[in-house]
C-alpha cells in the first residue's frame, strides 16, 4: 500500500509514476500473480491535479489477480486529472479496479462538476469493480460514461443532473440501444449497483441511459438495483441538519432505464453445470432487477 498526503497546500502528480501493481512470480513450472495494491492520495487543505505524463497504477498483470483501489481524498479543495494516467486494469480471470474520490468539487469551476473527464480516464483505466464520487458543494453533470459493477454518486449541497451513461451491468458491450446484446462479463455477470443521492433534485436527462442490466441473476437470485435519491439531510457550517422538501427526482421522456436479467440462472449454475453453456435454474426465488424512489416529504 502507498500514501501520498499534503497536510498544506496542493498536491500535484507531474510526470511522476506511482506504482503498487500486481506481480507474477515465477516457482519452476507454476506462475502465481499478486493481486493490485493500494494508493490513498490526500490534500488536506489544498486542491490535487494528477497531470498528464504521470501514472497511478493499481494494475494486475496481464496474466492473472485482480487490481488494487485508488483513493483520493480532496475534501477542503477540488480535484482535476487528465486521461490516460490511471491503471486499474485486471488480469486473466481477475477484477478491475475499484475507485472513490471525496472532494469540494472536480475542475475548475466551484459551482458544477462535470464527470465526462473522470469517466474516461477510469473507463480506459480499467476501474470496472466499483467507482464512487462523494461531490460536497455544488451540482454534479453526470455526463459521458461511466462503467463499474457499483456506482455510487453523491452531492452533498447540489443536485446531480445526467445527461450520459451509468452502466454496471454484467455485459460487455450492450448499447442504449441494444441493452441485452453483448457478451457475458466473465469477472461479474450479474446485474449490478447504481446510487444517486443528493441533497437537491436527482434528474435524468432525456439522453441518459442507467443499466443495471444482468447476463444471470446473482447467487441470491437477484438482478440489479437503481436507487434515486432526492432530498437527502445534510448539515450546514453551525452542525444543523437541513433537508430540502422541494427535492425532486425528475425522470425525464426518453431517458432509459434497464434492470431485466437476460438469462435464467445463477453464476452458480454455471459452476454446477460445467460444459452447459446456457444452465437453466431450478429455483423458484429468482427475482429481477429493483429500482428505488426516493424524494422528502
Amino acid at each position: 500500500s502507498l500514501k501520498v498526503e499534503a497536510t498544506s497546500g496542493d498536491l500535484t502528480i507531474a510526470d511522476g509514476t506511482l506504482d503498487v501493481s500486481g506481480t507474477a512470480q515465477h516457482f519452476y513450472d507454476v506462475t502465481k500473480y499478486t493481486d493490485g495494491g493500494n494508493i490513498q492520495l490526500v490534500a488536506d487543505n489544498g486542491d490535487m491535479q494528477i497531470n498528464a505524463g504521470s501514472t497511478v497504477s493499481v494494475a494486475a498483470t496481464s496474466g492473472g489477480g485482480s487490481a488494487g483501489s485508488l483513493a483520493v481524498s480532496v475534501a477542503q479543495g477540488h480535484f482535476s486529472i487528465d486521461a490516460d494516467t490511471l491503471r486499474g486494469q485486471a488480469g486473466a480471470n481477475g477484477q478491475g479496479g475499484s475507485f472513490s474520490l471525496d472532494t469540494l468539487g472536480i475542475g475548475e469551476d466551484t459551482s458544477l462538476s462535470h464527470l465526462d473527464t473522470l469517466g474516461k480516464a477510469l473507463a480506459d483505466g480499467g476501474f470496472e469493480r466499483s467507482i464512487d464520487v462523494r461531490v460536497r458543494e455544488g451540482d454534479v453533470i453526470a455526463d459521458g460514461t461511466i462503467r463499474a459493477h457499483e456506482i455510487g454518486l453523491g452531492a452533498d449541497h447540489g443536485s446531480i443532473l445526467v445527461t450520459g451513461t451509468l452502466d454496471a451491468s454484467g455485459l460487455v458491450g450492450a448499447t442504449r440501444s441494444d441493452p441485452l446484446g453483448g457478451a457475458m462479463n466473465v469477472a461479474d455477470p450479474t446485474g449490478g449497483q447504481i446510487d444517486l443521492n443528493a441533497s437537491g433534485n436527482v434528474e435524468i436527462d432525456s439522453t441518459a441511459w442507467l443499466s443495471a442490466v444482468g447476463y444471470a441473476y446473482n447467487y441470491a437470485g437477484k438482478g440489479g438495483s437503481i436507487t434515486l435519491s432526492a432530498g437527502s439531510y445534510t448539515v450546514d457550517a453551525n452542525g444543523v441538519e437541513q433537508v430540502d422538501t422541494g427535492a425532486k427526482v425528475d425522470i425525464r421522456s426518453g431517458a432509459r432505464i434497464d434492470l431485466d436479467v437476460l438469462h435464467k440462472f445463477t453464476p452458480n449454475d454455471l459452476l454446477t453445470n460445467p460444459g452447459v453453456l446456457l444452465p437453466v435454474s431450478d429455483r423458484m426465488d429468482l427475482f429481477a432487477g429493483t429500482m428505488n424512489l426516493r424524494e422528502t416529504q
